[in-house]
């Protein structure tokens, strides 16, 4: 239709057939198009490597980017809000103890076997080949607590041979202590 009545589009503009994208999809007002990458085994972090690296070989156009997402940058959020949640139930276990054990040195002590946890947990992954992933991670989250458990449980017995019903020194209650909860800690820990 025109002001002057109907007006075959021929007339008015050059008609050809042409091939376009289905879609136009924008994000922030910047055109956008996705590549989806499927990983070949179990570890996305190794795949998504390997995507970063071909990316920064990239020679792309002016006012063109190449950026990571979907489950690759899920994953490394998910990492980041593990960590956090680790630093977090470690200063929390940390007040806990200060305020149960009235003592700022003995809760420092008991939070040097943390790093013991993770320790045995790296090399049990390196050890059977299982990337670190979610539930490796949420399974140093439970050993935190499982070692954290066993070191309240060896200091309080200790504090109570120093105490005033036994009045052993030190070393003597750090010895009887330690024998006595040998056993449940190692099978504790073993679990």
């Amino acid at each position: 239709p025109a002001a002057g009545g109907t007006v075959r589009l021929d007339e008015l503009a050059e008609v050809e057939e042409a091939l376009t994208v289905e879609t136009i999809t924008s994000s922030n007002d910047q055109r956008t198009a996705t590549v989806a990458v499927t990983p070949g085994g179990d570890d996305l972090g190794a795949t998504s490597g390997e995507v970063r690296d071909a990316l920064a070989g990239l020679d792309l156009p002016q006012g063109a980017a190449a950026e990571l997402g979907g489950a690759a940058t899920e994953q490394e959020t998910t990492f980041r809000q593990l960590g956090l949640a680790v630093l977090a139930a470690i200063a929390i276990v940390y007040v806990v103890l200060v305020a149960t054990f009235k003592s700022l040195v003995q809760p420092l002590v008991l939070l040097v076997s943390i790093p013991f946890a993770a320790t045995g947990a790296v090399l049990a992954l390196l050890a059977s080949g299982v990337p670190l992933g979610l539930a490796s991670l949420v399974g140093v989250l439970m050993l935190v607590g499982i070692v954290v458990t066993n070191a309240v449980v060896l200091i309080d017995l200790i504090n109570q041979y120093r105490g005033r019903e036994h009045r052993m020194d030190l070393e003597e209650a750090i010895e009887k202590g330690a024998t006595r909860r040998l056993r449940p800690i190692v099978m504790t820990a073993l679990a």
